[in-house]
């Protein structure tokens, strides 16, 4: 409708929900945005990309920190976020990868691709951000 390329969102909870949906249930309401976002971007005569920023749990928080990595069910509202996202990526950084300057990179879920991570050189106040080689994380990834 704007003309526009691409569409970045800094947060999924940013998105206000259609009128009446307050009543929901949280996961109930992120589907609905979920789904109408991916309507929106996917339909009609002109589709365009969307990179929709997402927060990680609390406990996915936790997690990560004694695991070094990310897992999908840490996102927040993951399942739904999941079903209806054709790439979910993380981006992780220990406190000992934030001194070597490094992040893993990690693709959570893909409908096309095979689930994988990359290990990058990462300090984007200098703008930093390369990736420097594929990486396996733990047993069940």
């Amino acid at each position: 409708m704007r003309g526009a390329d691409g569409l970045a969102i800094d947060q999924l909870t940013f998105i206000e929900a259609a009128p009446g949906a307050t009543r929901q249930v949280r996961h109930e309401t992120v589907r609905d945005i979920m789904h109408d976002l991916k309507v929106a971007i996917s339909t009609g005569p002109v589709k365009i990309p969307c990179l929709l920023a997402h927060q990680i749990n609390r406990e996915g928080e936790k997690a990560a920190e004694k695991t070094g990595y990310l897992q999908m069910y840490m996102l927040a509202e993951s399942a739904e976020v999941e079903r209806t996202a054709d790439h979910v990526f993380g981006l992780y950084r220990s406190r000992d990868d934030r001194m070597a300057e490094i992040a893993k990179l990690q693709a959570l879920a893909s409908r096309r691709e095979d689930v994988t991570a990359w290990l990058m050189a990462y300090n984007p106040g200098i703008g930093l951000m390369q990736t420097t080689r594929e990486i396996t994380l733990g047993d069940d990834e």
